[in-house]
């Protein structure tokens, strides 16, 4: 049985996939690019094309598109692997025979970019830990939702397990993996980390919340989502210690039409959205410090918002409508600068960001 994908809603990848075109190997877009330092700061963008997926990588000190990269199929997730300053990309693919079964290892500076080929197909989400790749597939069995963890440096598949029953959240935070588990057809949903070396979950108290992301300022976690007896058009937030997992402070966020999402921490402040790939779509995102949960207000940024990163102490959104990259302060709400994605209206997006100690250090 097939999971919904977190960002695609059904029908979206017989759409996306009508029009397929399988490119072997990466390619590089036709339009204007720049030369990349070897520290230069990259963010990578995700744009999922018909049949296809482009990374957009912009250069963060210049404000300018570097480089453009199409991978072979349709890609529903992305995530940075800082160890070896690279991009590791879910290959999902279509339906049917159309399915892809890899993840792609792309160096955003040369535009290289390598496919594993994993033990089952329809990759969806993909989270990086010290090196490795863990990849949740799209199916499930008896024993849960089937992952397969990859050693990035050799692109050997080290391991495969399963996660709980009921996923529908892969996240990174601490060092560890996190999920949710609910049961099909039960009513409950709680938050589960997963250790990366021993690959056991553990059930975390999250005061409440019903868990939808996790987010990390490098040490404490934060769990998103949205409080079973909140108000609507809330979205809750809880602080926790990654070492105790005792709670340190809780929130809850107003003005969210679909609760609290997707979110990051930059500047000192947590920033919270609440893209869902439905309507009504935001055009704000919710600040508040990032120790103490005190609000700081909200910000317009654009049309509708619908991936956050963190960067130094800005925040960059991917806003889906437009089809730009903004840089924005996250405390005033002033952008910076804007960068055209060269597509607007974007199914879905996914923004990532390596700092190019590793590239340097080469």
């Amino acid at each position: 049985m097939r999971m919904r994908r977190r960002w695609l809603l059904a029908g979206t990848i017989t759409v996306l996939t009508g029009a397929l075109v399988v490119v072997i190997g990466s390619a590089f877009l036709p339009g204007a690019t720049a030369p990349i330092g070897t520290d230069a700061p990259l963010a990578a963008v995700l744009v999922p094309k018909a049949g296809r997926s482009e990374l957009v990588v912009v250069d963060l000190d210049r404000a300018v598109v570097a480089r453009r990269i199409v991978l072979r199929s349709l890609v529903t997730d992305i995530a940075a692997d800082p160890t070896g300053d690279r991009v590791v990309g879910a290959q999902t693919g279509g339906v049917g025979d159309q399915a892809d079964d890899a993840i792609s290892i792309v160096d955003p500076r040369d535009g290289d970019a390598q496919y594993v080929t994993l033990p089952r197909s329809d990759p969806s989400q993909v989270e990086c830990i010290a090196g490795r790749a863990f990849v949740l597939h799209s199916w499930v069995d008896a024993e849960g939702y089937f992952v397969t963890a990859v050693d990035l440096a050799s692109g050997a598949v080290t391991s495969t397990l399963h996660a709980p029953d009921g996923t529908g959240m892969w996240d990174a935070a601490g060092g560890n993996l996190w999920t949710v588990a609910a049961p099909m057809g039960g009513p409950s949903r709680s938050l589960t980390r997963m250790d990366p070396v021993a690959l056991q979950p553990t059930a975390v108290a999250c005061a409440g919340v019903y868990p939808t992301a996790v987010v990390t300022d490098g040490e404490d976690v934060v769990v998103l989502g949205s409080g079973p007896d909140g108000p609507a058009g809330a979205g809750s937030a809880a602080l926790l210690d990654s070492g105790t997992g005792s709670i340190v402070a809780t929130a809850t966020v107003p003005g969210l039409p679909h609760g609290a999402q997707l979110g990051t921490v930059t500047g000192g402040a947590l920033v919270i959205a609440d893209w869902v790939g439905e309507l009504p779509e935001s055009n704000t995102v919710a600040v508040l410090d990032g120790r103490t949960f005190k609000p700081i207000g909200s910000i317009r940024v654009g049309s509708a918002p619908c991936a956050l990163a963190g960067y130094r102490d800005r925040l960059l959104v991917v806003d889906r409508v437009e089809g730009v990259l903004r840089c924005v302060d996250p405390r005033t709400g002033k952008v910076r600068w804007s960068v055209d994605l060269g597509a607007r209206d974007l199914l879905c997006s996914k923004v990532v960001v390596l700092d190019g100690r590793v590239s340097a250090a080469r």
